[in-house]
């Protein structure tokens, strides 16, 4: 027998997030620094909107660069999308990040969620800074900001001096490595350059100084082999690039250096958005860990690839040492993922530089020769929206005044009720999940305004008994969806198609990113106070269907037992099969016909008392009895006679005689008539007859 209940109310999350698209063969422009990919400064017309309350903004404003050091730019972001697409990497027009004292600058979008300060030069060394939002302007036109507390950041810049040297790279063909020298701000490279002294291994060495990376200085010296020490003097007279009357003092730097294991090659650095925040993922190849193969990018939109070797991880027990994140991140941690390694810990929106020390060496024995330093971008959580009971099939009658819905970072949900009346419920049943025109109607149409912290999950109680205050039988199919985020096509010149190469997206031509379509989720309920527990009885030989189900119908509150409820047993053209009406006990039987001209068998129960329905689908509410796997005779067989059939041993030897005995049972398990004919056949090893016995 099969037990089926219509018992329950189910529960379940289904994320779902928005992502942005990147234009195949875009032309080259300025990094993202906020860690997307590199940007292009084109006109594009962008679809307007109506700009965001600025309370929903939860608008952060941050500092860009490693701890103990200047700030290389200045960050602001924000939990609401204020830009499309299209402008990412164009100027701020309209947004003015006022900072005290005065620094000379520009405000760029560095994405939809984002702005960030760029200095011309720098922020000058042992500086007390404030920098003050005061103005903000969008898509959707400009933002009001409170005038009495404007977003700020306050910071005050170390005194100039350099704190470390670490490897950059290293040519074999000409033996020369170079070095990054990083200062506490912006640093003259000429002046730097004439107080350095370099020494290898105690030798002193020509050495050659330029410009680098912000407050970096390039360093290349000639070394004798893939191994030995590298001390790097300089004495007082560097000069700071913003104020040269600031100079650095006298500072000696020793570096170990060892390119002789395999190099690493980084393929990307990246944040990637999780269920419970973000993760920085690193993907790379390592030559020590075997031949590359193909690895497909699944978190891009569009066609991705890598050729990466089978594991790219970091020693376990070392990798705390190597990889550093500024600002510091709590509860920071590097795992081993497919395609290289994440690193986790408590991210927060904003720009956060990810570093791995030169000398990181993998498990397998490959390693980083030179430092490796990325800034990565947190942006604000994707947008989504989800039922709480996007799993559920019965609702509570009283429930339908607080259903919850679960929202991140969004303002407004779309809320829209399908009702699928009595007599299309079984089409439905039996067709696709969602509701549609042919099956239901659409009886609410409306945008819901919500409310939550950025970057966390909130919960709204939904009261639809204010929207739809007269309940009808059947089945209603509650949806919620996310406003879309507006995006203005890219424009890309003919010719300008990408190549197939690796990493790059491979169908070419002037791609025109699409609307990134609304989020949404559903739940389908039946409000009833009734639940059906359902007994079939086994098919039997040569029937199509079971031959009677029992059926309890209880109150869904108390489950007690509900007494004169009519229950039907349908198939899916809706043609009922038979109706019982419950009694005292809640209980009645479904006595179904023997045979029919259509072979189709019931697909559901359909039960009513008065103006409450509820439905039971056998195929989805079927609860299995067994914890395991039963095995044996089944319950009804065609079969007339089983016998059992034993020997007085086990084993014989050679001319010894076998007695046989045996019992014989029909389906009604009893004992034949006497004379009933038996044959017995022997079967060797092989199972091939070898005598037949009557």
């Amino acid at each position: 027998m099969r037990w089926l209940t219509g018992a329950g109310f189910g529960a379940a999350a289904a994320a779902v997030g928005l992502g942005v698209l990147a234009c195949s063969g875009a032309k080259e422009g300025r990094p993202g620094l906020l860690g997307g990919d590199p940007v292009v400064e084109e006109e594009a017309a962008a679809v307007a909107a109506p700009p965001p309350e600025f309370a929903t903004l939860g608008v952060k404003v941050g500092a860009t660069g490693e701890t103990g050091s200047a700030p290389v730019a200045l960050n602001v972001s924000f939990a609401r999308p204020l830009r499309a697409d299209a402008g990412v990497g164009l100027p701020a027009e309209g947004s003015v990040l006022a900072i005290e004292p005065p620094v000379a600058g520009e405000m760029r979008w560095s994405g939809p969620t984002g702005l960030v300060f760029l200095p011309a030069v720098g922020f000058a060394p042992d500086t007390a800074y404030t920098a003050r939002l005061t103005s903000l302007t969008g898509t959707g036109g400009p933002v009001a900001i409170p005038e009495a507390d404007p977003p700020k950041l306050t910071f005050t810049t170390p005194k100039l001096q350099a704190v470390r040297a670490s490897i950059a790279g290293y040519q074999a063909r000409t033996r020369q490595l170079e070095i990054d020298v990083v200062y506490t701000g912006p640093i003259d490279p000429e002046t730097a350059g004439r107080a350095l002294v370099a020494t290898v291994n105690g030798t002193r060495v020509q050495a050659a100084a330029s410009a680098g990376a912000p407050h970096r200085l390039r360093v290349a010296v000639p070394v004798p082999g893939e191994r030995g020490q590298v001390s790097l003097a300089f004495s007082a007279g560097a000069r700071s690039l913003v104020d040269p009357k600031v100079e650095a003092p006298a500072a000696t730097l020793d570096l170990a250096y060892d390119v002789s294991f395999p190099a690493v090659e980084v393929k990307a650095v990246r944040a990637v958005e999780t269920g419970d925040g973000h993760v920085v993922e690193v993907l790379c190849n390592d030559p020590a860990a075997g031949e590359t193969r193909y690895w497909r990018d699944h978190s891009s939109d569009r066609y991705k690839y890598y050729y990466l070797s089978p594991r790219c991880a970091l020693d376990p027990e070392r990798a705390a040492e190597w990889v550093h994140v500024s600002p510091e991140v709590p509860n920071l941690r590097v795992v081993e993922a497919s395609g290289g390694f994440r690193i986790f810990g408590d991210f927060d929106r904003g720009a956060y530089v990810v570093r791995i020390e030169a000398g990181a060496r993998t498990v397998d024995g490959g390693g980083f020769r030179a430092a490796r330093e990325d800034t990565v971008g947190i942006v604000a959580r994707e947008p989504r929206v989800e039922m709480v009971a996007s799993q559920g099939r019965y609702l509570p009658r009283s429930a339908w005044g607080s259903l919850p819905v679960r929202h991140l970072n969004v303002s407004q949900v779309e809320l829209r009720i399908r009702h699928v009346p009595p007599q299309n419920l079984v089409f439905w049943l039996t067709g696709a999940e969602s509701a549609d025109g042919r099956t239901s109607d659409l009886v609410v149409d409306t945008k819901i305004a919500v409310s939550g912290e950025p970057d966390e999950l909130a919960t709204t109680w939904l009261d639809l008994s204010k929207l739809l205050p007269g309940e009808k039988r059947g089945l209603y199919e509650v949806m919620v969806v996310t406003p879309p985020v507006p995006v203005a096509p890219v424009a890309v010149e003919e010719g300008e198609a990408s190549e197939d190469v690796e990493g790059q997206d491979t169908d070419g031509g002037g791609y025109q990113p699409p609307k990134p379509p609304a989020q949404s989720d559903a739940s389908r309920l039946v409000l009833t106070d009734l639940q059906l527990v359902a007994k079939a009885e086994a098919t039997p030989p040569g029937r199509s269907w079971s031959p009677r189900i029992w059926v309890w119908s209880l109150d869904v509150a108390t489950s007690r037992p509900v007494s004169g409820v009519l229950v039907e047993v349908v198939r899916s053209s809706g043609k009922k099969l038979a109706t019982c009406t419950t009694g005292s006990d809640g209980g009645c039987a479904l006595e179904l016909p023997e045979r029919d001209v259509d072979p189709a068998g019931p697909v559901a129960l359909l039960a009513s008392k008065g103006d409450d329905l509820t439905y039971l689908k056998f195929a989805d509410l079927e609860v299995p009895l067994s914890e395991s796997q039963v095995a044996g005779e089944p319950y009804q067989t065609t079969v007339p006679y089983r016998a059992t059939v034993w020997t007085e041993r086990g084993v014989y030897r050679p001319g010894e005689t076998v007695h046989l005995a045996a019992a014989l049972r029909d389906r009604q398990n009893v004992a034949p008539k006497a004379d009933l004919p038996v044959t017995v056949k022997f079967l060797d090893a092989r199972r091939k007859p070898v005598k037949t016995a009557a």
